[in-house]
């Protein structure tokens, strides 16, 4: 999940952090967005993985309506994952285009496919599915 990457960061930085929950809880802390006040707030979404952007998507959509702008989204992995077989852009550029914000990630698939690659941990067969 992303919370504990959100929480790493808001605690070596110093700023606050905010997650949604699934569904708006009626007791305790009230509604969908759970900690900061994120009205008229510049945000920065971290998630850990991308792979098609709903979840990113929708994230931005419920901080954008809780009065806040997004500024860019930061991720740990991102998969690389194409939105539509006959397009050539992948999840994270679609977002990054639809939203006019930098996507970020520490590491990407292909990044992962040549330590793989190079390190011969994996067959010939095994490297040409995870390619797929």
């Amino acid at each position: 999940k992303g919370i504990p990457l959100a929480c790493s960061v808001a605690i070596s930085t110093g700023k606050s952090f905010a997650f949604n929950r699934k569904e708006a809880k009626e007791h305790g802390d009230k509604g969908i967005l759970v900690g900061a006040d994120v009205r008229n707030r510049r945000v920065v979404v971290i998630d850990d993985v991308m792979t098609a952007g709903t979840a990113v998507n929708q994230a931005i959509a419920l901080i954008n309506s809780a009065g806040a702008i997004v500024v860019a989204v930061v991720l740990a992995l991102d998969r690389q994952e194409k939105v539509k077989d006959t397009d050539n852009m992948s999840a994270t550029m679609t977002l990054a285009k639809e939203h006019n914000i930098p996507v970020l990630s520490i590491a990407k698939f292909s990044d992962i496919l040549e330590i793989v690659k190079k390190g011969g941990s994996c067959s010939v067969s095994d490297v040409a599915s995870m390619e797929r």
